[in-house]
């Protein structure tokens, strides 16, 4: 397992992820939760669908997802407020779910909140 490093995301900075194609990168969004410290993760760019809200069901929606081999990215996109070892946590998740020989670039972004 190879290990995740520390994040430091530039509020300056917020559209650094309009750049990821939404056809080859699977976007997990990360938001403030109401118990201390838990984020609410959602499988998607922002709060949609429905939260994933333990570790197997964000693994099986995450294999789900980055099965399809045109999928080369994955995108972590987190919200104010939300803790770096619940980036860190998602980031662990995915390195148990895909093969290493798949070569998923893992990148981390704001979650930029709707204007």
């Amino acid at each position: 397992m190879a290990a995740l490093g520390i994040y430091l995301l530039n509020p300056a900075a917020p559209r650094t992820a309009a750049k990821f194609d939404p056809a080859t990168t699977v976007v997990v969004s990360l938001v403030q939760g109401s118990d201390y410290g838990q984020a609410v993760v959602y499988l998607g760019d922002g709060v949609v669908g429905d939260p994933l809200t333990d570790d197997e069901s964000l693994k099986q929606a995450l294999s789900s997802a980055i099965g399809d081999s045109s999928k080369t990215g994955l995108l972590i996109k987190a919200s104010g407020g939300v803790h770096q070892r619940e980036v860190d946590r998602v980031g662990r998740l995915v390195l148990q779910t895909v093969p290493a020989e798949r070569n998923l670039q893992i990148h981390v972004a704001p979650l930029e909140s709707a204007p």
